[in-house]
């Protein structure tokens, strides 16, 4: 999978001379950082004939054979470069293989170039895609000219396969941003974040710093047969006005006492916060509210046990109430337990829960609508 620029680019003097940076895959030159001074600056060969993306900031570059990019290197950041046209697919964070949320599909695509990718995927843990084919193969396409990425059904199935799925696909290096649809349905609405657009079904989202358009689709049963998952394209139509929600994920906020875990599919964001002790440990989060008056906080949880677990709930370090947090039936079904608050305008606003004699459920994000 890694190998060095001389592989791709036999008679270009640039492969021999940059023998440090190589490429992992088809589409992501990597360069290691060879200094620990933060800010110190590395070149990198970005080969000619191809535009590539910073894959931190999303800035474009146009490849060249007698210029180096300067790249300005900072602490904890590999120096990685992405290759327009590519398809580049993920899971969800998880702490093993073993805990992969597979109901969930993320495909970033860089725009600039056609692409494609297959993605193999098995049980991640037994050695059962040897012995009985026990594997899948799922096909996604991108046309840059229509910006459109088309997901297909698996070819072929392995235990725990999801039945259905949910695809965030995110376009990187547009413009502006359009407004978006599936399959040939109605305008998606937009939203501010992309967990926002997971809780309501589906939507889409823009990042107007890094210019990445992301769209959420509602979850799709799964055909192990193949053919056509979804479509996402142009509407047609401009890209909405956000909704005015936002969501903060759980293992962001402060934490204190209790730890991030990533076990129990269903969360959205990279986790959700697991208390470990019954009494003391707190999430707090500091958020920015641009208008001063009454919201709804929403705490969206998992509760597999049998009792509540109640958390009590404060604005400011003013205690507002306490939220039962009652079972939910598994810990892999979420609900949201809600209050009223009354929030000052500002942007370092806190709201903190806090366990008061039982450990708390499982914590996975704040929305304030």
């Amino acid at each position: 999978m890694a190998r060095a620029m001389v592989v791709d680019h036999q008679h270009n003097p640039n492969a021999y001379s940059h023998d440090l940076q190589y490429m992992w895959g088809p589409s992501i030159i990597v360069m290691p950082v060879t200094t620990d001074v933060d800010g110190a600056v590395q070149n990198v060969w970005l080969p000619a004939g191809d535009t590539w993306y910073n894959f931190w900031s999303d800035a474009r570059n146009v490849g060249s054979d007698t210029a180096d990019k300067a790249y300005t290197t900072h602490t904890g950041e590999i120096i990685m470069y992405v290759r327009a046209g590519s398809v580049l697919p993920r899971y969800k964070y998880a702490q093993s293989t073993a805990f992969l949320d597979r109901t969930q599909l993320e495909v970033d695509v860089y725009a600039g170039k056609d692409g494609s990718f297959t993605v193999y995927e098995d049980d991640g843990v037994t050695e059962e895609f040897r012995v009985g084919s026990a594997s899948s193969t799922t096909t996604v396409t991108y046309t840059d000219s229509a910006t459109r990425v088309v997901v297909g059904h698996p070819v072929g199935t392995y235990r725990g396969a999801p039945t259905g799925r949910r695809y965030v696909v995110r376009v990187h290096g547009l413009a502006a941003p359009v407004g978006m649809r599936v399959g040939g349905g109605a305008p998606l609405p937009a939203f501010t974040g992309e967990s926002a657009a997971v809780l309501d079904g589906g939507g889409q989202v823009w990042d107007a710093t890094r210019k990445v358009l992301s769209v959420v689709t509602p979850v799709v049963a799964v055909v192990t047969g193949g053919g056509t998952a979804v479509t996402v394209e142009p509407s047609g139509t401009a890209f909405p006005t956000p909704v005015d929600r936002t969501v903060h994920a759980a293992e962001d906020a402060a934490v204190g006492g209790a730890v991030i875990g990533s076990r129990h599919a269903g969360y959205t964001g990279n986790g959700y916060v697991d208390f470990a002790g019954a009494t003391g440990d707190f999430v707090e989060w500091t958020v920015g509210v641009r208008t001063a008056g009454s919201r709804t906080l929403g705490f969206r949880y998992a509760n597999g046990g049998t009792a509540d677990r109640p958390l009590a709930v404060s604005v400011d370090g003013t205690a507002i109430g306490t939220l039962a947090f009652p079972p939910t039936g598994s810990w892999t079904a979420w609900g949201t337990a809600r209050l009223t608050a009354a929030l000052p305008a500002g942007s370092g606003v806190r709201i903190r829960v806090t366990a008061t004699g039982a450990s708390g459920g499982n914590l996975d994000c704040l929305v304030i609508g």
